[in-house]
């Protein structure tokens, strides 16, 4: 037990030796706040010629080389596969990334990613297409002379308009076409896995004033604590989700964003601000950064709504839902307008009138419809200018 006990001291030593030593050859132009540094620009110089190269107009570039600069450390290496561990901290997540050179596959914890094509090796060295490693690592790398820069990705504002091909997974999406359940732990993997990268979950408070992932309480025989919840198996077989495990995933894909749907219209104007502390809080808590907070994207369903949430933080986009809204057409136009970071006005398909439409195009918004899970459905109302969609079972791979 000893010697077992030492033996994994001395892995530890030696990762964090091989992320150190690695870090030596970067030259930073940002200040570094984690002994692991990510989340912070970087420059890697090709001093030994081995850090990238080009062919067929592609770039590739080492895969060692760069998950180490993202702090990540060898973690176990056979014939067919190399695995990278980045040990769980304060504010993140353990993450094992596992590359099958054989099946050209990737797996990210349960998250999986196709790397077909991408992988070359030369004198030893194992080499991914720079596209797909951006992909898994949730950076930007971009080649600049004799360097490579790599950069954390950023969310700020509207751009998650353009992800996606404009497809959000409505309750996370569904577990599979035989299982229509979403707002589950199993049902955003799969829909992450199948491309989606902006999701609509459910949030409710439980009696121990925290934040459920469920649509309502009607059909679990009434409100639960959060013990409770966790411990609940959703059709007694998928898992049931608290905020923090989404914020978790979230942390682990750095690419995902999570639109919130907290029901605030079932809750007084106290309860309201209860549940938006608890998210801003959560957030905040998991990552100071505030990175994490400004992925989330929160659903409003009437005007008093927006002055609630904004006085607890300034969230930088925020949609517009009219499921249950008082508004006229006139008076949702003209709210919009007064608010520049209300982009994006969603409505279900009974409200979708060409007049209405034009004119939220002509304040500059974009209109999204819930749930469409039909693709030619989808597609005709692209024509008549609806821009995204709430869907359960359409992924953006799809045509």
């Amino acid at each position: 037990m000893l010697n077992m006990l030492k033996i994994k001291k001395l892995l530890r030593t030696v990762c964090f030796l091989l992320i150190f030593t690695g870090l030596l050859s970067i030259s930073l132009y940002a200040d570094m706040t984690s002994a692991y540094v990510v989340d912070k620009k970087i420059e890697i110089e090709n001093k030994d010629k081995n850090l990238f190269f080009y062919e067929n107009g592609k770039l590739y570039v080492n895969l060692d080389k760069i998950a180490v600069s993202q702090g990540y450390c060898l973690y176990n290496k056979t014939d067919n596969t190399i695995t990278y561990k980045k040990d769980k901290t304060d504010v993140q997540p353990e993450i094992i990334i596992k590359f099958d050179l054989k099946k050209e596959k990737a797996d990210k914890n349960e998250f999986k990613f196709d790397v077909k094509d991408g992988i070359k090796i030369k004198n030893k060295e194992v080499y991914i297409y720079r596209d797909y490693l951006k992909n898994i690592l949730n950076v930007n790398i971009v080649k600049s002379e004799d360097k490579l820069k790599i950069s954390p990705l950023s969310f700020t504002g509207h751009n998650w308009i353009f992800m996606g091909n404009g497809l959000v997974a409505h309750a996370g999406g569904w577990v599979s076409e035989s299982r229509q359940i979403g707002n589950c732990r199993e049902a955003v993997i799969n829909s992450y896995n199948r491309g989606h990268r902006v999701f609509e979950l459910d949030f409710n408070l439980t009696t121990d004033n925290k934040l459920a992932v469920v649509h309502d309480w009607a059909g679990y025989s009434g409100m639960k604590s959060s013990d409770e919840w966790k411990k609940r198996k959703i059709w007694d077989v998928y898992t049931s989700m608290m905020l923090e495990d989404i914020l978790d995933i979230m942390l682990v894909n750095k690419d995902m964003l999570v639109i919130t749907d907290t029901k605030s219209f079932e809750y007084t104007t106290e309860q309201i601000k209860e549940q938006f502390k608890i998210l801003i809080d959560t957030a905040k808590e998991k990552d100071p950064s505030l990175e994490l907070l400004n992925r989330l994207i929160p659903q409003i369903y009437n005007q008093p709504m927006y002055d609630i949430i904004m006085d607890q933080y300034n969230f930088g986009s925020v949609i517009y839902t009219l499921y249950k809204s008082p508004d006229k057409e006139n008076e949702v136009i003209e709210f919009i307008k007064k608010h520049s970071n209300i982009k994006v006005v969603t409505m279900a398909p009974p409200k979708n009138r060409s007049e209405f439409i034009k004119n939220i195009k002509k304040a500059g918004r974009y209109v999204y419809l819930h749930t469409i899970n039909d693709l030619d459905e989808i597609e005709n109302y692209r024509k008549s200018g609806i821009w995204g969609f709430y869907t359960d079972n359409i992924y953006p791979s799809q045509k």
